[in-house]
């Protein structure tokens, strides 16, 4: 892959993640959304899901384009490395935010999909 696929890749992270914040899906789908058996347990957690992985997208998108900057910078005379260990290392940048979204759930809600005790909208 080219630099600039790297690039443009880290910029997809940032402009998805800011639709959805923006534009989040209304309904709980199968084909599209933050889609995970607990995010779509009910409408408050896919909608919360979704926003929460909307911001760690574009973290992760920004963090990826980052990575791929240093790694071309350092490594401009060796090809074979900058290429390989950028894509691995976002990779790895978007399982963990992955990962942290289904923690943050599992934060705020209990196991059926109901808001925690601290967590409970106010009236």
């Amino acid at each position: 892959m080219t630099i600039i696929a790297y690039y443009l890749i880290g910029i997809f992270l940032v402009v998805s993640g800011v639709l959805f914040k923006l534009y989040p899906p209304k309904e709980i789908n199968r084909s599209l959304g933050y889609r995970t058996p607990f995010a779509m347990k009910n409408k408050e957690t896919w909608n919360e899901g979704n926003r929460f992985f909307g911001s760690t997208l574009i973290i992760t998108g920004i963090l990826c384009t980052i990575v791929y900057s240093v790694f071309h910078y350092i490594h401009k005379y060796k090809p074979n490395l900058s290429r390989g260990l950028p894509g691995l290392c976002c990779l790895i940048i978007i399982i963990g935010s992955m990962i942290f979204t289904e923690v943050h759930l599992r934060r705020m809600f209990d196991k059926d999909g109901n808001r925690k005790g601290k967590f409970q909208y106010k009236n």
